[in-house]
C-alpha cells in the first residue's frame, strides 16, 4: 500500500490542570495561544528508514506553522479545516488583554480560556514538516518515524503569571498516516506508456542531427587545405 503524506496527521489528546491537580477555573488567568497543539513542540525530526530527511534543530516549529497556517489559507479553511487544531482568529489590539470582562476584554482570550477549563482537550494536526506534504505517493514498505521534542510551557499558555500556574500532562498520541491502493485501469496504462514512448522518439530524432562525424572532417580539411583522408 502507499502513503497518502499531505494526509498524515499527529492525534492526540492533553490535559490542562492547576499544580495541584486541580482544573482550571476564573481564578487562574491564563489561556492557550493560537494552533495550541503546534505550539506542544519546539522541534520535529522525520526518519525515513532510519536516515533523518527533517531536522528542525531550532525550536521554531511552532513559528512555522503559525505563519504557513496563517499566511498560506483561506479564512474559510481556518474556520474548518483548521478547528481541531485550535485556530481562532485574534483580538486586534488586545492581543496581550488578560481580563475576562469588561470593555478592554480580548474575545479571542476569552474563548481560549474557556477551553483551558474544559480540561481535557483532544487535537488532530496537520504536520508541517516539507517532507510530508509532498503531493506524490510513497512506494509501499517505507518506515516512517517522528521524533517530538516538548516545549515550554510558557510558550503554550499567555498569562500574566510568572512562573506558570498550570501544567500540561501529554494523555495520548498517535502518529496517523493514509494508505492506499492507486488503481489504473490497464488499457488507459498501455496508452500512457505509448504515448511517452512516441514523445520520447520524437524528442530523440529532433535532437539527433543530422550531419556525421566524417562529414564534419571532410568539411575541416577543405576548409584548411589539409586532407584527412
Amino acid at each position: 500500500e502507499f502513503t497518502a503524506m499531505p494526509l498524515t496527521r499527529l492525534h492526540g489528546e492533553i490535559e490542562v490542570l492547576k499544580l495541584d491537580g486541580g482544573k482550571v477555573t476564573d481564578t487562574e488567568i491564563n489561556a492557550h495561544v493560537n494552533l495550541l497543539p503546534h505550539s506542544l513542540f519546539r522541534q520535529m525530526e522525520l526518519y525515513v528508514n532510519g536516515k533523518q530527511v527533517a531536522d528542525l534543530s531550532t525550536p521554531s516549529y511552532p513559528f512555522k506553522a503559525y505563519i504557513q497556517t496563517h499566511l498560506g489559507t483561506t479564512d474559510d479553511a481556518k474556520k474548518i479545516t483548521y478547528s481541531p487544531e485550535m485556530w481562532s482568529k485574534d483580538t486586534i489590539t488586545k492581543e496581550n488583554s488578560f481580563v475576562l470582562t469588561g470593555d478592554n476584554k480580548s474575545d479571542s482570550f476569552v474563548q481560549r480560556h474557556a477551553r483551558l477549563k474544559e480540561g481535557k482537550i483532544y487535537f488532530s494536526i496537520i504536520l508541517h514538516v516539507d517532507f510530508l506534504q509532498c503531493r506524490n505517493l510513497l512506494m509501499p514498505g517505507v518506515e516512517l518515524k517522528l521524533r517530538l521534542v516538548r516545549n515550554n510551557n510558557y510558550y503554550i499558555l499567555n498569562t500574566p503569571f510568572k512562573p506558570i500556574n498550570c501544567k500540561i500532562p501529554l494523555c495520548r498520541l498517535a502518529f496517523f498516516c493514509l494508505h492506499t491502493k492507486p488503481s489504473i485501469d490497464s488499457l488507459l496504462f498501455d496508452k500512457i506508456e505509448k504515448q511517452i514512448s512516441l514523445r520520447l522518439t520524437k524528442y530523440f530524432e529532433q535532437m539527433t542531427p543530422k550531419w556525421t562525424p566524417k562529414c564534419l572532417l571532410k568539411n575541416c580539411s577543405e576548409h584548411h587545405g589539409k586532407n584527412f583522408f
